[in-house]
């Protein structure tokens, strides 16, 4: 039976104000020194996991991972995906990301994957980050600036196209243009070392 057309626009008008409510909360919620809620593109992608991959050795199973300030979730998954062994957490504050990367998380768990993996709408500035093996984030230098002194000793710190202030990577992830889209530092390691080579990606 086909529905009153009255009763489509009604169901229309509806659908449109919500959707037009969400995007006002979204747009009128502050950046907080993150990056704007852009997805990652796949080098940036690459270039992270692969700085996981070559610090984060001999994982403990359900080790946390931290990535703060998630936004739609799409490296939050491919973490997931590459490991695990490990409790991913994605971390956003903002309302319309936060509720696609659910869906996103929804759709993965129907296909049976990424059951290591949760997200919460959160400031992560306020969260208890310890204990925790390895955060990432794709973060404003004022953010990171202040993000060592909240990781405990040996976390893995993976820090996407912007360095951490301060701090000497133990080695950068590079593209075929050799712009840098990953920092790899580990907490409480000697400031004062010297960064490794390049690694491309």
């Amino acid at each position: 039976m086909l529905l009153d057309p009255c009763f489509l626009a009604l169901y229309a008008g509806l659908a449109l104000g919500v959707l037009g409510t969400v995007v006002a909360l979204e747009a009128a919620q502050p950046y907080i020194g993150r990056v704007p809620p852009i997805p990652s593109v796949p080098r940036v992608r690459r270039a992270v996991l692969g700085a996981l991959r070559r610090h984060w050795c001999s994982t403990p199973a359900g080790a946390r991972v931290w990535e703060l300030g998630s936004g739609w979730g799409g490296l939050a998954l491919a973490i997931a995906r590459d490991f695990p062994e490990a409790h991913v957490v994605g971390v956003e504050c903002r309302t319309l990301p936060y509720w696609v990367s659910r869906a996103r998380l929804i759709l993965a768990h129907a296909l049976g994957r990424c059951r290591n993996l949760s997200f919460i709408r959160e400031d992560f500035r306020a969260l208890e980050l310890a204990p925790c093996a390895a955060a990432v984030g794709f973060l404003l230098p004022d953010v990171l600036r202040g993000l060592p002194g909240r990781l405990p000793k040996g976390c893995v710190l993976v820090s996407a196209v912007f360095p951490v202030p301060g701090l000497v990577p133990l080695d950068t992830h590079t593209g075929p243009t050799l712009r840098t889209y990953a920092y790899a530092y580990r907490i409480g390691s000697p400031l004062e070392q010297a960064a490794q080579p390049p690694v491309p990606v």
